[in-house]
Parts: C-alpha cells; structure tokens; sequence
C-alpha cells in the first residue's frame, strides 16, 4: 500500500508535539488501531530507539491514541520522537505496521516545519522570570542611620528700602500752528507738441518689443525642473521588497499571505525573497500556497528539492527527493491529470 506521512503542527502550537498523520495515497482506508512506527535514517543503518536516541538495533515504536483524521489516521507524537526529527539534517524513512506485525507501508518522510518547534523552546520564558525575582538577601546587622545635625536657622537681613529715582518732568515744546499760505493763481501750461508726443510712442513700443522678446527666449531654453519635495510617496506594498527587508520576516509573511494575487504574483513575490536572500520568507509563502490548493505553486515547490533541476539560489541548494515527492503529490492532489507532475513523481518513487 503506498502511504503518505505528514507531521501537522498542533492549533495552537506547542513545543515539542505535533500530530502524525497517515493517508493512503491510492484511497484506500485505514482502520483505526495500535499501529506500530520505525524512524531509520537515511545515510546511515539508525534507527530511533525508545528513548529518543538513534541505534543501530531496530525498533518498533508503540504509539497510543489513533484516530481518524482527513480520510486517515493520526495520533499525537511528544518530544521522543518529534525532537530527534527536526534535529536530523539528512532524510529519514517510516515504516507503519499495524496490529499482526504486518507492515504496511514504508515511505520517505517529509514535512512543512512551520509551526513545528523543539520542546527546548519552552519554558525559556519561565527561567527569564525566575531569575528576574531572584533578589540578594539583607544584611542583618546595617548600622542605623545617625540624625543629620539640626541648623540653626539665620535670620535673613531685611531688604534695603528702594529708593525710586526722581525724574524731572520733561516740558512738551510749543508746536507752532501752521498757517497755509494763499493759494497761487493755476499756471496756464503751454500745449505739447504733437511732433513730441509721437516719438513717446514709438518709444514704448520698442521697449515693449524688446520685453516681449527677452521673455520669448527665456522661456525657449531648456531649463533643469527642480524636484517638487512635498510630493507624497505612493505606499509601499504589502509585500513589497522593501517591507520585506526591513520586517520581521514572521510578521511579514502572516500580513502578506492575506494579499489576493495570483499565482504569477506569488511567484514574483517569492522569486524576489529569493534574491534578497530571505529564504524563510520564500519557504513559508511557497508552503501556505501549495497547502492551500495552488497547483502551480505548489509544482514550483517541488522543482526546488527536484534532483532533476538545476538549483541556482542559496535557498535550495541541495536536493531532495522526498521533498520533491510530497510536494509533486500535492499538485496531483489539484490536478490529477498534471502530466509533469506525474512523470516526476513516477522517477522520483522508483
């Protein structure tokens, strides 16, 4: 039976648990009972023994509380198991068997780490608090304070009297009247000559040429546009590179998936994560997407862990076929008919 394993992280997270969910990929059910797990790495013949430490001796882990979940079957894991896989770099193997020592199925495992924690993330907050009210104790024996010697209080001196100076009073002048003198007879102006007032005319006019020309060639040259400074800036994006850079890349993620765009724009926005080197940012948006049903996210996602790809971002450097097939799977999941989804996946299981 071909199976598929997926760690889901608990709502709301707790570290150091998650839930181990078991489908199978052809449909088929899966009834509910004790069913058995073996953990083996990869590069090396290891297997994860009861107390949480690899061995090379096999071992079968008994895991309490199977239920039915999403077409499945799940039960909770705890820190044994769940901290030895976030702690191991290379790819890991499991196998179920259920309650006759059949095995069922044995698959690669892969999973989304976001909103898997190590149970070392918890309780940091609690020892922080602890050593705040740690307060040093109290000498016994401190010599009591001794009384600050009384003052006698100084009588203050009394204020010399101001003496206000005398200002003399300043006589106002006389302001003589003024007498207006008789009004001149009009003087009978001579009448101008036309020859005199023609040529005023022609004077203005060429100094009003010459205005109107100046203007005309000052305007006709090409002058530098000096910046307008209280032109606002257009608001940056929700996802923009620069929020991006400049946010907590959790935070930025949680605001940005909210934007509505397609899945050419989410391929943009990652790309740009990509480039600038924030490779979580990139992960979590190429997660949430696929998870949530895009197809072409989720293909790209794949391609990433593809052995058959070239990698040329430091975010996905090595390869990963485990990976590749999860992530192949899910886009099958929304487009049964993908044809490249399909041949990858048919490589990659071989």
């Amino acid at each position: 039976m071909k199976l598929r394993f997926s760690l889901i992280p608990l709502e709301p997270s707790v570290p150091g648990k998650a839930r181990l969910c078991v489908s199978a990929y052809d449909g088929e059910h899966l009834g509910v009972q004790n069913y058995q797990i073996q953990l083996e790495r990869k590069d090396v013949d290891a297997y994860l023994q009861a107390d949480g430490r690899w061995g090379a001796q096999s071992c079968w882990l008994q895991l309490q509380g199977w239920t039915e979940f999403e077409g499945g079957v799940a039960v909770l894991i705890d820190a044994s198991v769940l901290d030895p896989i976030l702690l191991q770099e290379t790819g890991l193997r499991i196998a179920l068997r259920n309650e006759q020592g059949s095995v069922v199925g044995v698959r690669g495992l892969s999973f989304n780490p976001l909103g898997l924690a190590l149970s070392s993330a918890a309780g940091t907050g609690a020892q922080q608090a602890e050593a705040v009210h740690v307060l040093a104790p109290v000498s016994q024996h401190q010599p009591e304070p001794q009384p600050e010697p009384q003052l006698q209080p100084v009588p203050a001196p009394e204020p010399e009297p101001v003496v206000e100076p005398i200002v003399a009073p300043v006589e106002e002048p006389e302001i003589p009247a003024i007498v207006e003198p008789p009004a001149s007879p009009p003087v009978q102006q001579a009448p101008t000559k036309t020859r005199s007032r023609w040529g005023l005319w022609v004077g203005l006019a060429i100094l009003a040429a010459a205005a109107a020309g100046g203007v005309a060639y000052w305007l006709s040259q090409d002058k530098p546009v000096a910046p307008l400074a209280d032109v606002p800036k257009e608001p940056a994006g929700v996802c923009s590179l620069e929020r991006m850079q400049t946010m907590a890349e959790l935070t930025f993620v949680q605001e940005c998936v909210n934007e509505n765009y397609d899945s050419a724009q989410w391929l943009e926005v990652i790309g740009r994560a990509k480039q600038a080197g924030k490779c979580e940012i990139a992960q979590r948006l190429y997660v949430n997407k696929a998870q949530a049903g895009d197809a072409a996210i989720a293909l790209a996602y794949a391609r990433e862990y593809d052995p058959a790809q070239a990698r040329s971002t430091q975010c996905f450097t090595q390869a990963n076929p485990a990976t590749a097939a999860y992530w192949y799977e899910t886009v099958l999941m929304a487009q049964p008919e993908n044809a490249d989804a399909k041949a990858r996946l048919q490589e990659l299981i071989q």
